[in-house]
């Protein structure tokens, strides 16, 4: 089965290496294999595998291989260094293929050597447009909103496996990936911030209402914060700054990578949006470069919008997300007439999947099929 990112990796990975990264079960490996088989011959080394360790120290490639991965490779200290001597001394001889987790993302933020060398990918797990498009069972919204994304959950849609999986994530995010990458040691305490998050999403998010509730520094929870978006646990986003409207610099609103771990419906529904949205923006920066943000927009007043998408500062989509009401929010007008550039959009989630309306000037079109025109 075909992934979204796999036609523009390709084409960049006879120029360049090419670094894949996201968190665990997105399918990193399943893509990079897909990969492989368009190029005919590769040599796939594991970090985490015995016998791969000691190939890849001594750069032990199979003789007929056009493409190398090196997957995990980021768990060794220097592996910057290694991979920058192996592509500087043998890519004329080798394509590479580079794929990992949370360090990646943390390397790119420090900056690096490799520069000029690589293209940067973030693989999303498998949105509704992905899996219309895909997978050999098709999409369910439904199915996507109660069991999430990631390929396991949704395809076995077993409450029981769900419940069990999530757990095993979130350990595994807490106790390996984060303790591997910090020096955090009250992890008994990230576990409950953890916890409390999911009653967060969608409102505004205040660090100092956290603080008593988990019992660290504002200066430590900001800190954890952090480190849960750069990998990609939860993400923050922020309101929009606009000369056309008296905003407040608001705090920002909180979402989870994997929204089906939100109780509430509305406010599931709401992530499950976002999480498209922001994939279709890591697609725009990462295979075009697009100057692309997500935000959202909220006025003195008190009007607001649930998502804008702007390029280049400039206001590009207005979206305001809806379980049922098909009336157009006064909000969305408000601010249609505002920013008249851009494209208001009502998506409503519980309405036939066919469902697409001009009134007025905003589109009011059903999840379903909002959602398979994004990727």
């Amino acid at each position: 089965m075909q992934r979204y990112l796999q036609t523009q990796i390709i084409q960049d990975i006879r120029d360049k290496m090419v670094f894949l990264w996201w968190p665990r079960q997105v399918g990193k490996t399943t893509l990079s294999k897909l990969v492989w088989s368009e190029i005919w011959s590769m040599t796939y080394l594991n970090r985490d595998n015995i016998a791969h360790k000691k190939r890849i120290l001594q750069a032990e490639y199979d003789s007929s291989s056009q493409l190398i991965i090196f997957d995990e490779l980021h768990k060794y200290d220097d592996w910057k260094n290694f991979v920058k001597g192996e592509y500087d001394v043998k890519k004329d001889q080798y394509m590479f293929l580079v794929t990992g987790s949370a360090r990646l993302n943390i390397f790119k933020k420090w900056g690096d050597s490799l520069l000029g060398r690589y293209r940067y990918y973030r693989l999303h797990p498998y949105s509704l447009a992905e899996l219309v498009t895909y997978h050999p069972e098709g999409g369910d919204l439904q199915r996507l909103l109660t069991y999430g994304w990631f390929a396991e959950s949704y395809e076995k849609h077993s409450p029981r496996h769900h419940q069990r999986r999530m757990r095993d994530r979130q350990t595994r995010l807490i106790r390996e990936d984060i303790r591997d990458l910090t020096d955090i040691r009250q992890i008994g305490k990230l576990e409950l911030l953890v916890s409390l998050l999911e009653s967060k999403v969608w409102s505004q998010f205040s660090i100092k209402s956290l603080v008593t509730d988990v019992g660290v520094t504002h200066k430590t929870l900001s800190h954890w914060m952090d480190v849960l978006e750069y990998t990609y646990y939860a993400w923050r986003i922020y309101p929009l700054q606009s000369s056309l409207i008296k905003s407040l610099r608001k705090e920002p609103r909180l979402f989870l990578r994997d929204w089906s771990e939100v109780e509430s419906e509305w406010a599931r529904i709401e992530n499950m949006v976002w999480s498209h949205l922001f994939k279709r923006v890591h697609r725009q920066q990462d295979t075009q470069g697009a100057d692309r943000e997500l935000q959202y927009l909220r006025d003195r007043e008190g009007r607001e919008v649930d998502f804008v998408l702007s390029l280049k500062w400039e206001l590009h989509s207005l979206i305001e997300v809806k379980t049922s009401d098909t009336t157009v929010s006064k909000h969305l007008r408000y601010f249609a007439k505002k920013f008249a550039q851009a494209q208001a959009i009502q998506v409503v989630y519980n309405i036939d999947h066919a469902y697409d309306r001009d009134v007025d000037g905003v589109r009011v079109v059903s999840a379903s099929k909002y959602l398979q025109e994004l990727v």
